[in-house]
């Protein structure tokens, strides 16, 4: 995985979709919640891959992510907002195969641990489930 000068190489048994979905649950606890993106879109789009990233996942989870990335983009008071949506679009474009497996209510993991040594992870800013963000 790549994102802020990072590379991470992640072996066969792990789920990528599971760990940009990690991933995007911490940058969405990072941020400071004070505009609308950070506040409700980063939170939303975590939820949204949480659902992608499990075995009932369907084609209008996929469709409700790619609906959310553009209204979080360029809308921030900062660039948090659009450097998180960016790492999430890229994931989903380079793990698409994997999103298709999903899809299919499989999963490539073998092990159910995490491989990203995330630090503890802050709880997103608002408390609201994310299919409320529009």
């Amino acid at each position: 995985m790549i994102g802020a000068g990072i590379l991470w190489a992640l072996d066969a048994r792990t789920c990528p979709l599971h760990e940009v979905a990690r991933v995007a649950h911490w940058m969405a606890g990072e941020s400071a919640g004070q505009c609308g993106p950070c506040r409700f879109g980063l939170p939303s789009l975590a939820d949204d891959l949480d659902v992608i990233a499990g075995k009932h996942a369907q084609m209008s989870d996929v469709h409700r992510l790619n609906a959310r990335l553009p209204l979080v983009q360029m809308r921030g008071g900062c660039k948090h907002p659009d450097g998180t949506a960016r790492f999430i679009g890229t994931a989903m474009h380079v793990f698409q195969a994997e999103v298709a497996h999903h899809l299919r209510g499989h999963c490539c993991a073998t092990t159910s641990g995490t491989a990203l040594p995330i630090a503890g992870m802050r709880p997103s800013p608002v408390g609201l489930p994310g299919k409320d963000f529009k």
